[in-house]
């Protein structure tokens, strides 16, 4: 039987950058102790990429793998059946060790002394560098094996034939330095080259070239020489035949100037540059993969983990998530399938997007089981789903609260240009409007603000439903008194901020809707899916941030509501916001508290923006410290540099700079454990399984108000003149609403 069969072969994946120290280590390991037995170390270069393996007994693979895993942290193996499928490598022995056609054997003369130890790094480079630029079919090898091993000696060796001649050296230290092999553990090497798939004469220049590159660790004392060898020893790793084999005893310092593992941490020919180096998971990740309920976002690379799924638990959602990343890289997608799990789950959903592409994604794949409980807001439509927190059942509760936490939200909006006089007009026009939203439920809008600021008759049948002489009702008397230039001073400042809700019909025809389908509580208490598609090309900048960040100000209040609930009833409740920066400054107050109030709440949130510089400051400090789950893609220097610092000694800001399209790295939790700097790729898309089509118009059938509609009651109750409306679509009537709807999106096809 040969004895290559007694062998199993591991397939390695060493980490980079491979420190000197770290394979000195673990081969002095090896080396010293006599029961790791027989092993063959053996890298293999071909024309896309090396291949290294180790051969061990198999009584001492788990011995050997766990010496290997403890002292090279990072590495991965597999066994040589158990080969990533989609590796795009073949998997079995027979590929990863094709039988060489021509071999040869190298070995060092009697010397005593070492060989050239201190140039591990250059040696390496110098072997691969004679192993590159191999055609298709062509393989080279290099294969060292471990025999016997010998311990250390006071003197150095003597052969009989010296010891009859000259008689025993003294055992004196002092002849000893740190060049003498004696004083080291040694062992029994066997180094064999060998090509295939090569011409003879190719051949022989290749084997040439191989010892050519080792030639260069050789001393004054110690040299390497090149025979021939049977290829057929080196395809079945053959035991040398003692005493009449050529063997070199060496220590472990100098196998590695010969095996070609990637020692070192700049680049090597052909395995490339280090960066973006692969990160494994955690030994233990794979354990978790059935408590993810569908949350995956991505798979690893690290060889040997490519079946392991990156994902965050609904639990460990309520941690938060940042994803961070240029346009184009996927960010996108990784949410996609988040919230497509979420949605699969029956959780209440929210989704900002201010590009359009991530909600059509959505509609594409909605579950049909959860038709009905899609709510599209796009001001853009011609049947429009309305906003309006000024008729809301907390605001017929308590208008007094509704009021104070839409001021908040205006004020942290434009906090840059807020005033004292600001803050005073602005509260009292809230507060006036909140307290008539039952008497006069058709001016409790947003819209009305400048309306009542600027039209004394409307403002004096507003007012006059309200008595408190020692509130509100006091400033209007105050205002009233004014000149109309001073009223014109003071109210400039918030007609400007107010400018984006009332000079587009769209806006208006959201915010302006005295009796709205929806309110946004339904998130919460029906696990409403509302997706709020906020297109900047279309709907305009400035106008899309102001909208979206109302949003986010009227659902806080809504997500600090929640605490009157017991926690069992506080089902868990997803809001994803695309191009955070633009609308978390709706949120009012501290960033960093209301994320942490929303965790104990049961509400998750997923952030998604293109570059930190976007985000202030304080909001760059509140997000790092509480969106503990953090996936990069690709970045630009500066943000390169700040999630390196992040990842300490683990990566590199080189590592997040080369990154590729769909490629990440990632770090969250995962039931109560970090699990550390990951890698991986994202998934693509789930399949199309749904209509858009339908879903946006039975949505705007069911939610929405037409946008004529709206116009014509705004300015009945505002006192305008109000021009005929022939028309109307009355709620669930899907007719008209689909037909609108594919006109919006460009199709000219009309509904049955």
């Amino acid at each position: 039987m040969p004895y290559s069969q007694e062998l199993v072969w591991l397939q390695l994946f060493w980490p980079r950058p491979l420190s000197t120290q770290t394979v000195s280590e673990l081969l002095q390991r090896l080396v010293a102790d006599p029961h790791s037995g027989r092993l063959v170390f053996e890298t293999r270069a071909h024309a896309k990429g090396l291949v290294f393996l180790l051969g061990v007994r198999s009584s001492q693979r788990d011995t050997i793998a766990h010496i290997v895993r403890e002292l090279v942290p990072g590495v991965q193996y597999t066994d040589s059946t158990e080969q990533p499928a989609d590796s795009g490598e073949a998997t079995s022995l027979a590929n990863l060790r094709p039988r060489m056609d021509k071999a040869a054997r190298i070995t060092t003369n009697r010397s005593e002394r070492l060989l050239a130890v201190s140039q591990v790094e250059a040696a390496t480079r110098r072997l691969l560098a004679a192993c590159s630029e191999l055609s298709p079919g062509e393989c080279v090898t290099v294969q060292v094996q471990l025999g016997r091993r010998r311990p250390p000696r006071s003197v150095p060796y003597q052969s009989w034939w010296d010891v009859l001649m000259h008689g025993y050296r003294p055992p004196a230290n002092t002849r000893l330095d740190k060049t003498d092999r004696c004083q080291y553990h040694c062992v029994q090497v066997s180094v064999r080259i060998g090509v295939a798939g090569m011409s003879h004469a190719r051949a022989r220049q290749q084997l040439l070239n191989i010892f050519g590159a080792m030639r260069s660790v050789e001393t004054s004392h110690t040299r390497l020489r090149l025979t021939p060898e049977s290829a057929t020893r080196l395809n079945q790793a053959s035991v040398p035949w003692y005493p009449f084999y050529t063997t070199s005893l060496l220590a472990a310092s100098e196998i590695a100037l010969l095996t070609g593992w990637p020692i070192g941490d700049s680049e090597l020919p052909v395995l490339g540059p280090i960066s973006p180096r692969v990160m494994p998971p955690p030994h233990w990740l794979s354990s978790t993969q059935s408590n993810l309920a569908g949350r995956v976002f991505g798979v690893s690379n690290a060889p040997g983990h490519t079946d392991t799924s990156l994902g965050i638990s609904p639990a460990d959602s309520l941690l938060h998530t940042v994803l961070l990343g240029p346009t184009g890289v996927g960010k996108s997608t990784a949410m996609l399938r988040l919230i497509l799990a979420d949605i699969r789950a029956g959780r209440g959903v929210l989704v900002i997007d201010p590009k359009s592409d991530l909600v059509t994604s959505l509609l594409e794949r909605i579950p049909p089981s959860r038709h009905k409980d899609v709510v599209l807001l796009d001001p853009t439509m011609p049947q429009v789903v309305g906003l309006n927190p000024l008729v809301s059942q907390a605001a017929r509760q308590q208008p007094d609260l509704v009021a104070d936490s839409l001021l908040a939200s205006f004020k942290s909006i434009f906090a840059e240009s807020w005033g004292v006089r600001t803050e005073e007009v602005l509260a009292a026009c809230l507060l006036t409007l909140a307290r008539v939203s039952q008497s006069l439920p058709g001016v409790a809008t947003l819209v009305a603000i400048p309306s009542l600021l600027t039209n004394p008759e409307l403002r004096c049948r507003i007012t006059s439903k309200i008595d408190d002489p020692l509130g509100v009702s006091s400033f209007w008397a105050k205002f009233d008194s004014w000149s109309p230039e001073q009223q014109r001073q003071v109210i400039a400042p918030v007609l400007n901020k107010l400018q984006q809700l009332v000079v587009r019909p769209h806006m208006r025809a959201v915010l302006g809707q005295t009796a709205p389908y929806f309110q946004l509580d339904e998130l919460f208490t029906k696990r409403k899916i509302v997706l709020i598609r906020l297109n900047k090309g279309t709907l305009g900048a400035e106008a899309a941030r102001l909208l979206g960040s109302l949003v986010m100000g009227q659902l806080w209040p809504l997500i600090l509501g929640r605490a009157n609930d017991p926690p069992t009833r506080r089902a868990i409740t997803s809001i994803y916001i695309d191009e955070v920066h633009d609308f978390i400054q709706g949120i009012p107050g501290d960033l960093a508290d209301a994320l942490a109030q929303s965790r104990s709440l049961g509400v998750g949130f997923t952030m998604a923006h293109q570059y930190r510089s976007q985000l202030s400051l304080a909001m760059q400090r509140a997000i790092d410290a509480n969106a503990r789950n953090k996936i990069c893609f690709e970045l630009s220097g500066a943000d390169a540099k700040d999630m390196a610092a992040m990842a300490a000694s683990h990566l590199v800001p080189a590592d997040f700079m080369l990154l590729s399209r769909f490629h990440i790295y990632a770090s969250y939790w995962c039931e109560g454990a970090k699990t550390g700097w990951l890698s991986g790729t994202t998934l693509p898309p789930p399949s199309i399984c749904s209509d858009p089509l339908a879903i946006a118009a039975a949505s705007c059938a069911r939610y929405g108000q037409p946008t004529e509609q709206v116009e014509a009651e705004l300015r009945h109750a505002l006192g305008w003149d109000t021009p005929t409306v022939h028309q109307t679509t009355p709620r669930n009537s899907g007719i008209s609403g689909t037909s609108s709807v594919q006109t919006h999106f460009g199709r000219t096809t009309k509904s049955p």
